[in-house]
Protein backbone atom coordinates (compact mmCIF):
# COMPACT_ATOMS: atom_id res chain seq x y z
CA UNK A 1 0.00 0.00 0.00
CA UNK A 2 3.22 2.60 0.49
CA UNK A 3 4.25 1.72 -2.42
CA UNK A 4 1.01 2.67 -3.97
CA UNK A 5 0.97 5.94 -2.41
CA UNK A 6 4.80 6.76 -3.26
CA UNK A 7 3.76 5.61 -6.91
CA UNK A 8 1.48 8.29 -6.49
CA UNK A 9 3.58 11.28 -5.13
CA UNK A 10 5.91 10.10 -7.79
CA UNK A 11 3.47 10.93 -10.66
CA UNK A 12 2.12 13.74 -8.61
CA UNK A 13 5.73 15.16 -8.85
CA UNK A 14 5.85 14.53 -12.43
CA UNK A 15 2.90 16.12 -13.40
CA UNK A 16 3.13 18.83 -11.30
CA UNK A 17 6.50 20.01 -10.26
CA UNK A 18 5.38 23.86 -10.56
CA UNK A 19 2.59 23.17 -8.25
CA UNK A 20 4.91 21.39 -5.53
CA UNK A 21 7.71 23.95 -5.79
CA UNK A 22 5.46 26.82 -5.46
CA UNK A 23 3.72 25.70 -2.16
CA UNK A 24 6.62 24.48 -0.48
CA UNK A 25 9.27 26.68 -1.30
CA UNK A 26 8.35 29.82 -3.86
CA UNK A 27 8.39 30.88 -7.67
CA UNK A 28 12.00 31.88 -6.87
CA UNK A 29 13.32 27.70 -7.10
CA UNK A 30 11.45 27.24 -10.05
CA UNK A 31 14.90 25.93 -11.33
CA UNK A 32 14.41 22.62 -9.01
CA UNK A 33 11.61 21.24 -11.34
CA UNK A 34 13.95 19.13 -13.11
CA UNK A 35 14.95 17.27 -9.79
CA UNK A 36 11.46 16.89 -8.16
CA UNK A 37 10.99 13.88 -9.65
CA UNK A 38 14.45 12.43 -8.70
CA UNK A 39 13.67 13.56 -5.19
CA UNK A 40 10.42 11.20 -5.28
CA UNK A 41 12.14 8.61 -6.41
CA UNK A 42 15.01 8.63 -4.46
CA UNK A 43 13.11 8.91 -1.04
CA UNK A 44 10.43 6.00 -2.00
CA UNK A 45 13.25 3.30 -1.03
CA UNK A 46 13.62 4.73 2.28
CA UNK A 47 9.53 5.15 2.46
CA UNK A 48 9.44 1.35 2.24
CA UNK A 49 13.43 0.40 4.35
CA UNK A 50 11.05 3.27 6.93
CA UNK A 51 8.27 -0.18 6.83
CA UNK A 52 10.41 -2.98 7.51
CA UNK A 53 12.27 -0.99 10.33
CA UNK A 54 8.86 -0.77 11.79
CA UNK A 55 8.41 -4.55 10.76
CA UNK A 56 11.78 -5.28 12.71
CA UNK A 57 10.76 -3.29 15.37
CA UNK A 58 6.95 -4.98 15.99
CA UNK A 59 8.75 -8.12 15.98
CA UNK A 60 11.03 -7.19 18.74
CA UNK A 61 14.58 -7.57 16.29
CA UNK A 62 17.22 -5.41 15.93
CA UNK A 63 18.87 -7.19 13.33
CA UNK A 64 18.19 -4.51 11.07
CA UNK A 65 20.52 -2.14 12.94
CA UNK A 66 23.83 -3.08 11.77
CA UNK A 67 22.96 -2.79 7.66
CA UNK A 68 21.01 0.50 8.18
CA UNK A 69 24.10 1.78 10.42
CA UNK A 70 26.50 0.36 7.41
CA UNK A 71 24.16 2.48 4.62
CA UNK A 72 24.40 5.66 6.49
CA UNK A 73 28.08 5.06 6.78
CA UNK A 74 28.40 4.22 3.12
CA UNK A 75 25.96 6.64 1.92
CA UNK A 76 27.79 10.08 3.80
CA UNK A 77 31.17 8.55 2.19
CA UNK A 78 29.78 8.46 -1.16
CA UNK A 79 28.47 11.88 -1.03
CA UNK A 80 31.94 12.94 0.30
CA UNK A 81 33.57 11.90 -3.24
CA UNK A 82 30.51 12.45 -5.12
CA UNK A 83 28.49 15.52 -5.10
CA UNK A 84 29.10 17.16 -8.31
CA UNK A 85 25.58 17.88 -8.59
CA UNK A 86 22.50 17.70 -7.18
CA UNK A 87 21.55 14.88 -9.61
CA UNK A 88 24.64 13.01 -8.54
CA UNK A 89 23.54 13.18 -4.58
CA UNK A 90 20.05 12.23 -5.60
CA UNK A 91 21.09 9.49 -7.56
CA UNK A 92 23.48 8.26 -4.37
CA UNK A 93 20.40 8.44 -2.02
CA UNK A 94 18.49 6.45 -4.21
CA UNK A 95 20.89 3.74 -4.81
CA UNK A 96 22.09 3.51 -1.13
CA UNK A 97 17.95 3.16 -0.23
CA UNK A 98 17.35 0.53 -3.41
CA UNK A 99 19.86 -1.68 -2.29
CA UNK A 100 18.93 -1.38 1.92
CA UNK A 101 15.84 -2.22 1.00
CA UNK A 102 16.61 -5.29 -0.71
CA UNK A 103 18.83 -6.40 2.12
CA UNK A 104 16.20 -5.89 4.67
CA UNK A 105 13.79 -7.95 2.52
CA UNK A 106 16.31 -10.57 1.81
CA UNK A 107 17.43 -10.89 5.44
CA UNK A 108 13.42 -11.25 6.49
CA UNK A 109 12.81 -13.79 3.95
CA UNK A 110 15.67 -15.65 4.99
CA UNK A 111 14.68 -15.13 8.67
CA UNK A 112 11.09 -16.25 7.62
CA UNK A 113 12.74 -19.42 5.57
CA UNK A 114 14.63 -20.34 8.59
CA UNK A 115 11.64 -20.40 10.88
CA UNK A 116 9.84 -22.41 8.38
CA UNK A 117 12.46 -24.84 8.21
CA UNK A 118 12.77 -25.15 12.05
CA UNK A 119 9.07 -25.72 12.85
CA UNK A 120 9.17 -28.86 9.74
CA UNK A 121 12.14 -30.80 12.10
Amino acid sequence: FSLIISFCGIVFCLLFPQVIISLLFGKQYFAAKPLIMFFGLSLTPFAMVNILINYYIAREKVSFIFPVMLATIILFVSLIFFHHSLLQVLFILGLCGFFLFLFLLGTIYWEYRNDADSERH
